[in-house]
């Protein structure tokens, strides 16, 4: 009760007007007053007329606020992507998204026939969201602008959608300033003498068909204007744990290929600087992020475990100051700082590379961490982070994102793939016969945390999102200024 907000349709006189407005809080009434401005500046209330707002589709994820601090939280509203599990299987057929207010409230909501995974404000005002190896562009209406396919993998494109000559789109894309998108792609290459295990150093090796990344820009006719591949750009034979699963892109490559290729890199996450013209690019399956010079197509640095590269990218990995530091495992969402420091999530599942054993699930821990890299002596240190020893312990394996946000420096924490069984237990990520056993019983589940950027770090700001009908996750989130930014 209580709230209250104002729009208008433009600055100029006119003699037709549109309004967008958003915000209504559900099943309750609001009171909505037309006042008219005439030349001189004086007002007169034309109309006033209530409304009964809809209920919530029952659908709707339940948000639970368990800590908001809001004279210390970052202001604005929190836009929140989701997809529903049904236990560990994803439910291809819906998705949310959810804008929230610090309270909690749902104050926007978008509901679509699919999943709905990467979602991001593009300059015009518009949301550009990514799904099933495609991408939309919608308004704050839900209308749709524009849609994006690859035109090497999808078949059957829907009516009107701008055709792009790569073979997926996935995890990642933004906005560049010449307003081009800056995304991640694939390709296929035969590679010899593969892996055929993660464990076992002394297994056969074979020729097989490997996914790489490619990074990508294109116009917003869906002209590709550059590609970066992977490929030609690190050790070919360096893997991580993952490195060998083929499910990600098997369905996407189906009919092209005999049978599903490994994911070898899984790379999930870019950061782009305008000054420089580098890319960050964060490997999932490598747990390593990598400094892309986008003008001649060279590395700068690596960032990460620094061990199995070949000689011939010995000289670009990033050596740790303090070597009690810890390195970050199978991480997302890496970027740069105001402050030039490097923040990413480290999700820490596995927290070994082969062949050392993986880490069992008492020994896991996710964290935001922020590294200050000096390029003059490659090297690296930790200054900061929050979460794993020391600090409060949670494990979100997978997904997930760590945010600075920008009036009050505080850290923003999406643990977007949590898992939770019914007697609380942690699930076993190392033991896929457990998986397999459970899958039915588990339940995956979201939290959203703000907090400062201190050292110890507090909490002001905790949301829940742990539903007892079916899972839901949250690959990343955004806290933004308001509904519809571009907006009058």
């Amino acid at each position: 009760a209580g709230h209250s907000f104002s729009a208008t349709s433009g600055d100029e006189p006119a003699t037709e007007h549109e309004i967008m407005l958003l915000g209504f809080r559900a099943n309750r009434p609001h009171t909505l007053t037309l006042t008219l401005t005439d030349a001189s500046g004086a007002e007169i209330e034309a109309a006033q007329l209530t409304m009964q707002s809809p209920e919530l589709p029952w659908e709707t994820a339940p948000v639970d606020i368990r800590v908001a601090d809001t004279d210390r939280m970052e202001p604005g509203l929190h836009l929140i992507p989701l997809f529903r599990w049904f236990g560990t299987v994803t439910d291809t057929t819906y998705g949310q998204i959810l804008v929230v207010d610090a309270e909690g409230e749902i104050v926007w909501l978008y509901e679509a026939p699919h999943t709905l995974v990467e979602v991001k404000l593009l300059e015009n005002g518009n949301i550009l969201y990514m799904r099933d190896f495609t991408m939309t562009e919608i308004d704050w209406l839900g209308n749709e602008i524009n849609h994006w396919h690859p035109t090497r993998t999808v078949r059957n494109a829907a009516d009107g959608s701008l055709g792009v000559d790569v073979d997926t789109f996935h995890h990642d894309v933004l906005e560049m300033p010449s307003g081009n998108l800056l995304g991640l792609s694939t390709e296929v290459r035969e590679i010899e003498n593969w892996y055929t295990s993660e464990t076992d150093p002394d297994a056969p090796r074979e020729t097989r068909n490997v996914v790489g990344d490619v990074l990508y820009e294109i116009e917003r006719d869906g002209t590709v204007v550059n590609e970066w591949k992977f490929f030609d750009l690190i050790d070919n034979y360096r893997i991580g744990y993952d490195s060998l699963n083929t499910e990600f892109y098997a369905q996407q490559y189906d009919g092209i290929l005999d049978e599903p290729a490994p994911d070898w890199t899984h790379m999930n996450g870019i950061d782009y600087d305008p000054e420089t013209n580098t890319a960050l690019i964060s490997s999932n399956h490598l747990s390593t992020v990598m400094q892309l010079d986008l003008t001649s197509g060279e590395l700068d640095w690596l960032l990460g475990d620094t061990r199995d590269w070949g000689d011939a990218w010995t000289d670009l990995l990033l050596e740790r100051e303090d070597e009690n530091m810890i390195w970050s495992y199978h991480h997302h969402a890496p970027k740069w700082t105001p402050a030039g420091t490097l923040l990413l999530y480290d999700n820490g599942a596995a927290r070994a590379r082969p062949p050392d054993p993986p880490a069992g699930p008492l020994e896991m821990f996710s964290r935001a961490v922020e590294y200050a890299i000096d390029e003059d002596t490659g090297t690296v240190r930790e200054v900061w982070s929050y979460g794993g020893p020391g600090s409060d312990i949670f494990v979100s394996p997978f997904i997930s994102e760590a945010d600075w946000l920008p009036q009050t420096e505080n850290i923003l924490l999406t643990n977007g793939g949590s898992f939770r069984l019914p007697d609380g237990v942690q699930l076993d990520l190392s033991n896929p016969e457990a998986i397999a056993s459970l899958q039915e019983q588990v339940r995956l589940w979201v939290e959203l945390v703000e907090v400062t950027h201190t050292s110890p770090a507090e909490r002001v700001w905790e949301l829940a999102i742990d539903d007892p009908r079916w899972g839901w996750t949250a690959f990343r989130t955004e806290r933004i200024p308001r509904l519809n930014p571009k907006g009058q």
